[in-house]
């Protein structure tokens, strides 16, 4: 019996073809799954680390919360003069610092660093 040709080859060879190929999409959507989540764990564990280390104002600035009275980052330490100071920074005025505004173009290199403040440890109820 003989294979009916198709698209240059026998019907057995070009469903050879779409099987490999079909194998192939699967194996890479579940290597595309897997590298999607080790991205995701990076940026998880990227944003514990920030939150554990002096970024410079020169890498990036604190993420700006918007909501409707205010537009501005959570407060944080920063780094004003050399010394560790609590402020948070705004679009519209840039860094406020102990309540003194510092005008975006005005004195911004006295703010080297900053870090987010960590949350507060969990009281401990006493049971273990």
């Amino acid at each position: 019996m003989k294979d009916n040709k198709l698209y240059g080859g026998s019907f057995i060879d070009v469903w050879r073809k779409h099987l490999d190929i079909k194998a192939r999409r699967q194996s890479l959507s579940k290597e595309e799954k897997a590298l999607r989540e080790l991205i995701s764990a990076k940026h998880h564990l990227q944003s514990k680390l920030d939150a554990l280390r002096w970024i410079p104002v020169s890498e990036r600035l604190p993420k700006i919360k918007r909501d409707k009275h205010n537009e501005a980052s959570k407060k944080v330490w920063l780094i004003f003069q050399n010394k560790p100071r609590i402020g948070y920074y705004t679009n519209f005025t840039g860094w406020i610092v102990d309540g003194i505004r510092f005008h975006k173009r005005m004195n911004q290199q006295d703010i080297t660093h900053w870090m987010e403040i960590p949350t507060l440890p969990e009281p401990d109820d006493g049971k273990t």
